[in-house]
C-alpha cells in the first residue's frame, strides 16, 4: 500500500490486485490527472465500500476504491485517506 499525499482525488486498487482478492466492482469509465506531466490513469472500475486491516489497527478501515489498470503499487490512497482516518505523515 502506497499512501500518497499528492494523490488528491481517490483511493486506487490495481486491477490486477482486486481480481485476486476478488473485490467485486461495477463498470466505470474516467481519467484521472497524475503528477507526471501530461499523464492520466483510467479508472475502469468503481467497488462498492471493502475493509481492510492495516498492521497495529485492531479494527478494520472501511475503503471505497476505484479500480485502474496501471499501477505502481497495489493500493493508493491519499489525503482523502489520510482525512478520514486522521492520518499524519511525519518525516524526520
Amino acid at each position: 500500500m502506497l499512501i500518497d499525499r499528492g494523490n488528491l482525488v481517490y483511493n486506487l486498487v490495481l486491477e490486477e490486485f482486486a481480481k485476486l482478492a476478488q473485490i467485486q466492482y461495477q463498470h466505470l469509465q474516467r481519467k484521472v490527472g497524475t503528477a507526471a506531466k501530461g499523464r492520466s490513469v483510467s479508472i475502469v472500475r468503481k467497488c462498492p465500500p471493502v475493509k481492510i486491516f492495516l498492521e497495529d489497527i485492531p479494527q478494520p478501515i472501511t475503503i471505497e476504491l476505484f479500480v485502474v489498470r496501471d499501477l505502481s503499487h497495489p493500493l493508493n490512497v491519499g489525503r482523502n485517506f489520510l482525512g478520514r482516518y486522521q492520518g499524519k505523515l511525519e518525516f524526520s
